[in-house]
């Protein structure tokens, strides 16, 4: 669930004390801000250290009260809407160390804020920061992001032929390049070496060349993290899985609707007036901003399992559809599996 990387698992006190069997390697022990640092706290955050455990300090406003857990962990959870100013977040970084732990900035909800703590010394961040649009709504598009909007456009044309295809790419040798090494990647198993458009086209299909046309364009957007494309990819991998229950839904229509969720934050525009540039089926239009319709049905599933909200899920439908929560699950997690797959996770 976590791509392999370790999570971050609040410990209660009984916990610190009696750790359940988690592998070291797995988790992140987050000490919650309500916990008192008395010495029997820190002896037990000590032990768990010792047996290879790192060790977050959550919630850390820089108060004197928090810092005897200083020297017992790892990580220091900085949650910035807890700041006046964000100048604060510096200061503490500045004042207790910035090569003495690692920093993580929460609760980071623009790339303002996101910019700010990486300049201030932060290393980890949590938020949706990635995936909303900066607030610059009405300037205009820059030359890259119009040329990369216009391919996006031309390949979602159903016009669009090979030759066409061929066309477009022979004026970006660099994309060219890097969809053949995809092509070639481990996650595509081929024996021979794929070393022609055509010959891509043959072994992966031309719809899924186009897809991926589209994301390693995306990938090329400099002020965006890297992070932004995963998470396209992997809801994209998602919608094409969830999609199989319905036999009347296209798989193809199903993954570029996930792999284009994210278009407002790639260009900073609102979804809908993106879309009014490119020619997309009217059913991704509709599941994009409306969330009707099966894709859309599919695309609201794809996002609150992404956001951990269960309880929007309308579980009561995929019940009639005789698919269980553990079929979800697992498909949820498979997508993050394939979608790390191709980013080298």
């Amino acid at each position: 669930m976590t791509g392999g990387k370790p999570a971050y698992i609040n410990f209660t006190e009984h916990w610190l004390h009696n750790p359940p069997p988690f592998n070291s390697n797995s988790v992140i022990v987050e000490v919650l801000e309500h916990i008192k640092p008395t010495p029997i706290i820190l002896e037990a955050i000590a032990k768990l250290r010792k047996q290879g455990f790192t060790i977050a300090l959550d919630d850390y406003l820089g108060e004197s009260f928090q810092d005897p857990f200083l020297p017992y962990v790892d990580i220091i959870k900085l949650d910035i809407l807890g700041f006046d100013s964000l100048d604060n977040v510096k200061s503490i970084i500045s004042e207790k160390g910035r090569e003495k732990f690692r920093w993580l900035a929460e609760k980071v909800e623009t790339r303002t804020e996101y910019e700010l703590c990486q300049e201030a010394g932060c290393n980890y961040f949590q938020g949706y920061f990635f995936s909303r649009p900066s607030n610059i709504y009405g300037t205009s598009l820059s030359s890259n992001k119009r040329i990369i909007l216009e391919l996006i456009r031309s390949l979602q044309d159903p016009k669009t032929t090979t030759e066409d295809l061929e066309k477009l790419l022979s004026q970006d040798p660099e994309l060219s390049f890097r969809l053949l090494r995809l092509v070639n990647s481990a996650a595509f198993s081929q024996q021979n070496k794929v070393e022609s458009l055509e010959r891509a086209i043959i072994l992966v299909g031309f719809d899924q060349i186009k897809a991926w046309v589209v994301m390693l364009s995306l990938g090329k957007l400099e002020d965006k993290p890297l992070e932004l494309c995963r998470q396209s990819l992997q809801r994209a991998y998602f919608c094409q899985n969830l999609s199989a229950v319905f036999p009347s839904t296209d798989k193809s229509i199903a993954f570029i609707t996930g792999l284009l969720s994210n278009l407002d934050a790639f260009f900073d525009m609102p979804l809908s007036q993106i879309l009014e540039k490119i020619n997309l089926h009217k059913d991704i239009n509709l599941a994009l901003i409306n969330k009707t319709g099966k894709l859309g049905f599919i695309i609201s599933t794809v996002f609150n399992m992404e956001k951990g909200h269960w309880h929007k899920i309308r579980w009561d439908l995929w019940k009639k559809m005789e698919v269980p929560p553990s079929i979800v699950e697992g498909l949820y997690l498979e997508s993050i599996k394939k979608a790390d797959s191709l980013f080298g996770y």
